[in-house]
């Protein structure tokens, strides 16, 4: 990942699509890092500010009034198939789907707002320096998936499923030399 702490030499311009909890998730961000915020409360308004818009990261609610993300996401990738979308929610079934509609990357709500900044500063750089958003070593990239199967781990508690519980400790076993 790139260093976090280089400096952007831009504002950092965000997307933020988000029908209830907008104005909590825009002013953390805010206040945390200064982000230039635009805000769009149905999937409609979102593709239009997306294709008109000059955004570095768009994070997009994916159960949303007149349009869903998910729609909102393909209808986005028809026009512009490099920006960078992180798709949000609070149900864990969506990620697959998410994703098979062209979001980058999947996160759970509410997010845990430092590794949001990270994953911000990390593809508002690859987009405005033309990176390929799937360039990175193996290790990067497993190291993102063992985050994302914790994290899915830990909101399913108890009632975790066995293989994700197995391919996390295999993960951490891989990525460790254990």
């Amino acid at each position: 990942m790139t260093d976090i702490n280089k400096k952007i030499p831009f504002p950092i311009r965000l997307l933020l699509v988000e029908d209830q909890l907008a104005d909590i998730i825009a002013t953390m961000l805010e206040r945390l890092n200064g982000y230039e915020i635009d805000t769009a409360d149905n999937g409609e308004h979102a593709v239009i500010k997306a294709i008109e818009g000059d955004y570095d990261v768009v994070i997009m609610d994916l159960l949303l009034p007149e349009m869903s993300g998910f729609e909102a996401i393909r209808r986005i990738r028809d026009t512009n198939d490099k920006i960078p979308i992180i798709a949000l929610s609070a149900v864990p079934t969506f990620e697959d789907r998410a994703i098979e509609c062209g979001a980058n990357l999947f996160i759970w709500k509410p997010p845990d707002f430092s590794r949001l900044n990270l994953l911000i500063h990390e593809y508002s750089y690859q987009y405005r320096n033309e990176v390929p958003l799937k360039e990175g070593s193996v290790k990067e990239l497993k190291q993102r998936r063992l985050l994302l199967l914790k994290e899915k781990v830990a909101l399913q508690g108890m009632n975790a499923d066995p293989s994700l519980i197995i391919e996390v400790q295999d993960l951490e076993k891989e990525l460790t030399g254990d």
